[in-house]
């Protein structure tokens, strides 16, 4: 097959239908995403923007660019939650085909205004294969904790059995979401273990986070306000 180097190729002529349409679709994805589509056809140096001319004028090239084009819709990223990746240490490349089986994002100034951005990160296929998620010591709060619940009842980590949102400032309304997520959403069936000490949570939270995670037999940590109370319950 010819070998199109940079100078060779032309991109100011009209393209035809179906290069439009490869186009216009790769073009509604981010540069980390398209140099990943652009690594799974070539080992040479290929730019983002030849992919549309190169997948109009050979049915090779098409054919390719179409399944990992699929692949990665199915595991894309949005701006804010490829900007939450990053703050926590990876970069899209890496972090998207990995799927990584445990997140250790402890200590990484997360707040609530992140909250959206951890939803859709949380529900992506980039993480099915989590088990292990450590938020510990971040500032996540009620809104971080109900888009955990969230991501979780729509299908997000279903393999997670193991969870750390030590020290996040999470209250009534974070433990209650994350109760209802449990209840009513179907979250959390794997779940074994969880650690919230060291948060906010009151009688009321404590009391409706015990009774939706012993419906998941899961052993659980507790914290009501300081000092640390501790509950646990078994199936």
């Amino acid at each position: 097959m010819m070998t199109m180097t940079h100078e060779t190729m032309t991109h100011d002529h009209a393209l035809p239908p179906v290069e439009e349409a490869h186009t216009a679709e790769l073009a509604e994805l981010s540069p980390e995403l398209l140099n990943l589509i652009a690594g799974s056809l070539t080992t040479d140096v290929l730019q983002p923007r030849h992919l549309g001319s190169l997948a109009g004028t050979c049915k090779v090239i098409n054919v390719a660019a179409k399944d990992a084009l699929d692949k990665l819709k199915a595991w894309h990223l949005d701006k804010a939650a490829s900007e939450l990746v990053v703050k926590c240490g990876w970069t899209v490349e890496d972090f998207v085909p990995w799927q990584p089986n445990c997140l250790y994002w402890s200590h990484k100034d997360l707040v609530e205004a992140d909250a959206p951005a951890l939803f859709n990160v949380l529900k992506s296929k980039a993480v099915e294969r989590v088990e292990k998620l450590e938020l510990f010591h971040n500032k996540i709060g009620d809104d971080g904790a109900a888009a955990i619940a969230a991501a979780a009842a729509n299908g997000g980590l279903p393999r997670l059995s193991h969870m750390s949102l030590l020290m996040n400032q999470i209250g009534d309304a974070g433990a209650l979401a994350l109760a209802s997520g449990a209840v009513a959403g179907g979250a959390f069936r794997e779940l074994k273990w969880l650690n919230l000490a060291r948060n906010k949570i009151g009688d009321a939270g404590a009391v409706a986070l015990a009774t939706a995670l012993r419906r998941v037999h899961c052993r659980h940590s507790l914290s009501c306000h300081w000092p640390i109370i501790r509950s646990a319950t078994s199936a």
